[in-house]
């Protein structure tokens, strides 16, 4: 027995391998028909629609860093003649927003995040549209310790990675956490 729920993972998983080989606009609906009581037949209609490739990636709202070292954080690129990929794959440009989010956060915007993405057909392919709210830069502006007797503040802060002045970054604070 098949139920709709398997259906529809089968359709996801259709269009998604379409979707590696250039057509992310590709529409699969699977039909359930019974020919008596102990037999299912399930055919699944494709439209694939026409091969998308992506032409260009372009930023809207980053100021801090140049789309180029964004562009670098991705496993997305654009469709080149001689080379692999350059096709729409939802998943791996979802991922790509995590990593450059990520990368963002390494650096002390810890409030950046990508608000919004379009793609916009074009005759030969798509433009992935990708816009990025950077926030502003965490820094520690203050670091005190309190209960040490044994050492003093300036032996301790040099064992340390946060320093003041400097952009927040949630792992080194984890890091010196742990120590």
């Amino acid at each position: 027995y098949v139920d709709s729920e398997e259906i529809g993972l089968a359709e996801r998983q259709i269009r998604e391998l379409y979707e590696t080989r250039g057509y992310p606009f590709t529409q699969v609906d699977g039909v359930e028909s019974r020919t008596d009581r102990y037999n299912q037949q399930i055919t699944f209609h494709i439209k694939e629609g026409k091969t998308r490739p992506i032409r260009r990636i372009r930023f809207e709202g980053n100021e801090i860093f140049a789309s180029s070292k964004l562009r670098a954080q991705m496993a997305t690129q654009t469709y080149e003649l001689f080379e692999s990929g350059g096709y729409v794959q939802t998943r791996r440009i979802l991922d790509d927003f995590r990593k450059i989010e990520q990368w963002y956060h390494r650096r002390g915007y810890l409030y950046a995040h990508i608000s919004n993405f379009k793609l916009k057909k074009q005759t030969n392919g798509v433009v992935l549209n990708i816009h990025i709210e950077e926030g502003p830069k965490v820094e520690v502006s203050h670091l005190q310790l309190e209960g040490n007797h044994r050492l003093t503040d300036h032996t301790i802060q040099r064992t340390l990675k946060i320093e003041r002045n400097s952009a927040l970054q949630p792992i080194e604070v984890e890091a010196d956490r742990s120590r």
